[in-house]
C-alpha cells in the first residue's frame, strides 16, 4: 500500500517583475507576475501585491497591498499587474514585497493562499 498527500488544486506564480527595474526616489512602481502551472483548475483568482517599508521584522507585517487585474489569459498562463503603483519612496528606502495568489477549488483549503516573494 502507498499512501500519498492529497493532489489538490493548485496553481505557480512566475515572473515578478517591478517598472521600472530599477526605481529611483522619483518613480512610483508597478509590479506584474504571471501565473501557470494551472492544476485541477483553478476558479475565484484573486492576486495581490503586499509590501511593506523599511527592515523592521524582516519578511513579517505587511498591511499594505495593491489589487492586481488581468491583462493577458490563455490556457497557459495568466499576466497580471498591479492596479496602482507603490508610492514614491525616499532614498534608500527599502521596499519589501510579494505577490499573492488565493483561489478555490478541491482542496485548496491546503494550497491556497500561494505566495512568491521576489
Amino acid at each position: 500500500m502507498l499512501v500519498t498527500e492529497p493532489l489538490g488544486v493548485n496553481l505557480d506564480i512566475e515572473n515578478v517583475q517591478l517598472t521600472p527595474s530599477i526605481p529611483l526616489h522619483t518613480n512610483t512602481v508597478k509590479v506584474s507576475a504571471d501565473l501557470t502551472g494551472f492544476l485541477l483548475n483553478p476558479s475565484g483568482i484573486q492576486v495581490r501585491l503586499y509590501y511593506k517599508l523599511g527592515t523592521n521584522n524582516w519578511g513579517s507585517s505587511f498591511t499594505n497591498w495593491i489589487s492586481m487585474t488581468m491583462d493577458f489569459s490563455n490556457a497557459y498562463k495568466q499576466s497580471f499587474s498591479t492596479v496602482t503603483n507603490i508610492p514614491q519612496c525616499g532614498i534608500d528606502t527599502v521596499v519589501q514585497y510579494y505577490v499573492e495568489a488565493t483561489f478555490s477549488g478541491i482542496f485548496s483549503n491546503k494550497t491556497s493562499p500561494k505566495k512568491q516573494v521576489s
